[in-house]
This record gives structure tokens, C-alpha cells and sequence, in this order.
């Protein structure tokens, strides 16, 4: 995501020898410019949304561009005498919100800023977002944060990013604040320990992203 690479970006490894060139499978580009030509390679189930490509070159199928400039043309099927692949091409998204991200302000503060939703997008969105300064943002710790700590801060309004690891939770996490975020840093996990589940939305505008959630098994106990 929010990417510029000034050249070329090969979306496989090659080595000699090696015809399938790794067995290249999924992946994503987001919000990004390539100044030169993607190169696919063996690579397949691929998304690229909201980006700009000088080309893009090669790949096998189940590759889908979505308000990609320049992403090649669909096509149903593959035609090896004219070098057409299986690929999905949508001009535009029809809404999207990009991902919040971290920043360092030129003071030295961190920013957590939050892009915008747009909607029917092509190409890039570098638009203005809105920044918000740390003193309004709660940095959770899986070594000493619980769910109770956690909604104690959401429940103050306070945006959350969860630092990396696994967040054991006896009890939903609840976003009750409107254009709230949850952003977590290196797949910071939200492990459910019932059936209540691991996260409740109950605003309008809330982000969530950076997430894996996850069961950790059990049963709640319920009256008949």
C-alpha cells in the first residue's frame, strides 16, 4: 500500500533452473504507483485496486485490477496465440476507504491519519486525511491490555492500535464511537475465549484493519 517505486516491480523470484518461478500465488497492491512496467510471472490470485502501472506483463489467472490505470483488458479464459490471460478488469471502485497509517510529524509527534472514503475511484488517492495526534490514541500491549482495558478506552471515545501479538479477549471488543479506529500492527490477533465473539461495531464510520481474528474455543453458557 502507498507505494512509489520508480522502476520496475517483478512480482515473483526467479531462479535459473526454477520454470515455475517460485509458484508465485497471491498477493495485493493497493494504492500504489510503479513508474515502470509489473511483471507477474507465475503469479495468480492477485488483486491490485486504486493503483497506477506504466504495463502490467504476464501472470497465469484469477488475477483481478480494480481501478487500476493501465491494468490490462479483461478476458474469459486463456488465448496462448495472443498471449490473453483469465483476468477481471473493473474500471473504478465504486467506494473505498483506504487503510489508516502512522506517520511522524516534522515535530517528531506521532500522527494517526485517516484517509477519506471516495467513491467511483481510479488510480491513486493521496487526497488530504484526517490526522489525529496520539494524545487521542490509546497503544494497546497483548502482554498487560485486556478486553476490559481495552473497551475502557474505547468507551472514552479514544482511538486503539494494537501493538503485535495475540489478544486474548473474555469479552467483545466494542467501537460505540462514531469514525472510531482499531488499526492493528503486525497481524496483532484478536483471540475470542467464548462465543461472544472478539468484536462488536456499533458506530458509524468505523475502521478496522490490520486484524487477524480467531476462536480460541469454549462455550458460553446460556439459560434455556
Amino acid at each position: 500500500r502507498r507505494l512509489i517505486v520508480s522502476n520496475d516491480l517483478d512480482l515473483y523470484e526467479f531462479h535459473k533452473g526454477d520454470l515455475v518461478a517460485g509458484f508465485s500465488s497471491g498477493g495485493f497492491l493497493g494504492n500504489s504507483l510503479v513508474k515502470g512496467s509489473v511483471s507477474s510471472g507465475s503469479q495468480q490470485q492477485y488483486l491490485a485496486r486504486n493503483s497506477q502501472v506504466g504495463a502490467w506483463k504476464d501472470g497465469v489467472w484469477n488475477e483481478v485490477f480494480v481501478g487500476t490505470i493501465n491494468a490490462p483488458p479483461s478476458h474469459c479464459g486463456m488465448d496462448a496465440e495472443t498471449c490473453a490471460k483469465p483476468f477481471v478488469t473493473v474500471d473504478a471502485a465504486p467506494i473505498v476507504a483506504e487503510k489508516p497509517f502512522i506517520s511522524i510529524s516534522p515535530t517528531g509527534t506521532y500522527q494517526l491519519n485517516v484517509p477519506k472514503p471516495v467513491q467511483n475511484l481510479q488510480g491513486l488517492d493521496y487526497q488530504d486525511v484526517d490526522q489525529v495526534g496520539f494524545e487521542q490514541v490509546y497503544v494497546a500491549d497483548p502482554a498487560k491490555d485486556t478486553a476490559q482495558s481495552i473497551n475502557a478506552k474505547l468507551a472514552q471515545g479514544l482511538h486503539i492500535v494494537l501493538s503485535p501479538g495475540i489478544y486474548d479477549l473474555t469479552e467483545p471488543l466494542v467501537m460505540a464511537t462514531n469514525n472510531q479506529v482499531l488499526l492493528g500492527l503486525g497481524l496483532a490477533t484478536l483471540r475470542a475465549k467464548n462465543s461472544q465473539g472478539a468484536l462488536q461495531v456499533k458506530s458509524c464510520g468505523a475502521r478496522v484493519a490490520g486484524l487477524l481474528v480467531a476462536m480460541a474455543g469454549g462455550t458460553t453458557a446460556t439459560s434455556p
